[in-house]
């Protein structure tokens, strides 16, 4: 007790909040694998198209999926406010550079990406709002981006 009132700000902001309900570390939990999963795949199509400058956004993502992994609390919104502003800069970039088939199916791949994060980090996430979200990801994103990667390996030869 006594050594709970030592504690500074800075160090409470360093430990897990444990004031979380299961639902919500288990989501944060899975969040967390979400994103661990969009970073390899970008860095799979950053390969397969020979793109770059990705990597700022990459290491940026880690840290927030480490921060989410272990409960820190704030990165949550961080995240969020992240996802939602990438999916809209993401999917105007994507019309401006890409072809139209393309550019659609990476829009879809963007907002499911963004909406299986908020599905997981908005309220109180049931076990039944945890599935859609990773179904979500993993029904949506996944074979979008992996059929861009193929289909770009697939050019190349």
């Amino acid at each position: 007790m006594f050594e709970e009132s030592l504690k500074s700000p800075q160090d409470r902001a360093r430990e897990p909040d444990q004031t979380l309900s299961p639902d919500r570390r288990a989501a944060w939990r899975a969040a967390a694998v979400i994103l661990i999963c969009n970073v390899l795949l970008g860095v799979g199509l950053a390969f397969a198209t020979h793109g770059g400058g990705q990597g700022i956004a990459w290491i940026i993502a880690m840290v927030l999926a480490y921060k989410l992994y272990h409960l820190r609390t704030g990165t949550d919104t961080i995240v969020v406010i992240l996802a939602g502003i990438g999916a809209v800069v993401g999917s105007i970039l994507n019309v401006m550079r890409l072809p139209a088939l393309d550019a659609a199916l990476m829009t879809i791949a963007n907002v499911a990406f963004a909406g299986a994060l908020a599905l997981l980090l908005l309220g109180e996430p049931r076990r039944s709002r945890r599935i859609v979200a990773v179904a979500t990801f993993v029904c949506l994103s996944v074979p979008i981006v992996g059929l861009e990667i193929l289909g770009t390996l697939m050019m190349e030869k």
